[in-house]
């Protein structure tokens, strides 16, 4: 009769109570480390737009000065000397041409008649097939 203490009964009131408090536990707990990486990734992300709009802001900066300078007429002998090769008036400009080589005629290939290289393959596969025995 030893056997019948071992049926299966019903959890009881104590059991089911701590089946709901360790299921909300761990629940909780599971909430609590999904929000702690989606607030890493929020961080990181937020962190990211700072240093972007940095950036931008610097470029931007950039770009203000820039089209000040272009407006004001700054640049154009730059850009005219780019463009079309003119120096501003008064504008000292040294233009340096390259140095002559050496050498003053092209040297002569040599004329050796060497057959390509498919030929010599050719001839080696002709002479192994031909010295093979059976």
């Amino acid at each position: 009769m030893p056997t019948e203490s071992r049926r299966w009964r019903l959890p009881t009131r104590e059991h089911w109570l701590l089946l709901v408090g360790v299921a909300a536990l761990l629940f909780f707990a599971f909430g609590f480390v999904e929000l702690t990486f989606t607030r890493q990734r929020l961080l990181a992300r937020y962190e990211q737009a700072i240093t972007k709009r940095e950036r931008l802001t610097e470029q931007n900066a950039r770009l203000q000065q820039e089209l000040t300078r272009q407006q004001q007429g700054e640049h154009l002998p730059d850009r005219a000397f780019q463009y079309f090769g003119q120096a501003p008036r008064g504008a000292g400009v040294v233009i340096v041409e390259p140095e002559p080589t050496g050498a003053t005629q092209m040297p002569r290939e040599a004329t050796t008649t060497q057959e390509p290289v498919w030929t010599a393959l050719w001839k080696r596969l002709i002479r192994a097939l031909t010295n093979l025995r059976f």
